[in-house]
């Protein structure tokens, strides 16, 4: 009798200790209980920094931890990827997709494969104008599709890299038109931009928000876009010229690596969906151009490997990837 009660006090005391082992264990898993990491492919002072770091000030206040922004711009968003995957699945590292990337992907540099992460949510997008310096000889679009008709392969237009939404939306537009130009890839649209404004440069590609401040300087031809904007109602997009076609816009998400936790990847896209309903956010999407539009894991995954496919056989076609 009495070895019976001394087995049942140390079953107790073993099942006692379980459970507090497990509650400690539960409560050290808690997530966040650490800084974030915000990864993007981008230098401190760009466009996609600075939205960056309204995302992660946001963010940071909704899911607890402070989030820090990671800049990792080299490698056309190698990099960013690189790092994200290098990391635990642990939902720590979130990374910045932007949709240039599926262009990117396709290149044989890049390190990783677009199967190696989760897709959490599209936060917004911005679009992408043609323009030129208002004293240019181009009045309206069909002036440029005209001169390049005329002249084909002797028409300069700056996008940015290749790859890069802004590269894929001028071939793609060029073959609807039926028209051959020199896609020139520069590094960053400021650069092309500055040389639209000293004239050495005749058409380009940049976001409304940057052009429409300039309008004394500037001119919107065209809107690579499904529809017009109330803010640029005179500027025609695509359809309005006979020329439809599926238009890949850029996008900001974010992603993570693939076998984080699904409960975590939940608290992710928790808090960073509250970051798209709040008023600051609200109101850098108002800027002419830029859309606040989410999209959930399931759309927005299909999405990322719809424009890479089809990225990859634009860039195969221009020889620039086998």
């Amino acid at each position: 009798m009495e070895k019976n009660k001394i087995g049942l006090g140390i079953l107790i005391i073993v099942m006692v200790s379980f459970l507090l082992g497990s509650a400690m264990g539960h409560a050290a898993e808690k997530f966040p209980n650490k800084a974030m990491e915000f990864i993007v492919p981008s230098s401190p002072g760009s466009g996609v920094s600075v939205w960056a770091q309204l995302v992660v000030n946001l963010g940071g206040k909704i899911i607890g931890q402070p989030i820090n922004v990671l800049h990792k711009p080299g490698g056309n968003a190698n990099q960013t990827f690189s790092y994200v995957y290098r990391q635990p699945a642990d939902g720590y590292a979130v990374g910045n997709y932007v949709g240039s990337a599926a262009g990117y992907m396709n290149f044989p540099e890049f390190e990783t494969k677009v199967t190696d992460f989760i897709y959490v949510m599209q936060m917004m997008r911005t679009l992408y104008c043609l323009y030129v310096h208002k004293d240019s000889e181009f009045k309206t679009i069909q002036d440029v599709i005209q001169y390049a008709k005329k002249n084909p392969g002797k028409l300069d237009i700056g996008t940015n890299k290749v790859g890069s939404v802004h590269f894929i939306h001028l071939e793609k537009f060029s073959r609807a038109a039926g028209i051959k130009v020199n896609n020139i890839p520069y590094k960053g649209v400021g650069r092309s931009m500055k040389d639209v404004l000293g004239k050495h440069l005749n058409v380009a590609l940049a976001q409304p928000f940057l052009v429409i401040p300039k309008k004394d300087l500037l001119r919107p031809l065209l809107l690579f876009n499904e529809k017009r904007l109330p803010q640029m109602a005179d500027v025609p997009v695509p359809a309005d010229l006979g020329y439809r076609y599926p238009i890949n816009h850029q996008f900001y998400g974010i992603f993570l690596k693939k076998g984080t936790p699904s409960d975590r990847v939940a608290k992710v896209k928790e808090a960073f969906k509250k970051v798209i309903e709040t008023p600051e956010f609200k109101a850098f999407g108002d800027k002419v151009g830029n859309e606040v539009q989410f999209m959930d894991s399931k759309d927005f995954t299909e999405m990322v490997a719809r424009n890479t496919k089809e990225a990859r056989e634009i860039l195969i076609d221009l020889k620039a990837i086998k």
